[in-house]
């Protein structure tokens, strides 16, 4: 991460394991026809983020693609993403 901020970007950390990471999202999207995420990406074994439990990682830009997305559509894809994830550990 750069030490500090360039971009309109948060980088995330899921302690879930990618392929349950995309499942969450898929289903989603399959239920609510929202996509929370587009890309995620394993975390290598020998780095920090995994000595604190994180698996998965992404990066999220905000920009004008997702700027004028209601929040309650936002809020709503999260939560079912953050429940999916939570069903299946």
């Amino acid at each position: 991460d750069p030490p500090v901020p360039q971009t309109c970007m948060v980088h995330g950390y899921l302690t879930s394991s990618l392929v349950d990471c995309e499942t969450a999202r898929d289903e989603v999207l399959n239920e609510l026809g929202i996509s929370v995420l587009s890309r995620m990406r394993s975390i290598d074994t020998d780095t920090d983020p995994v000595d604190h439990g994180f698996r998965t990682k992404f990066e999220w830009a905000i920009g004008d693609g997702n700027y004028h997305i209601d929040d309650e559509v936002f809020l709503n894809g999260w939560k079912a993403f953050a429940n999916k994830l939570q069903s299946m550990d």
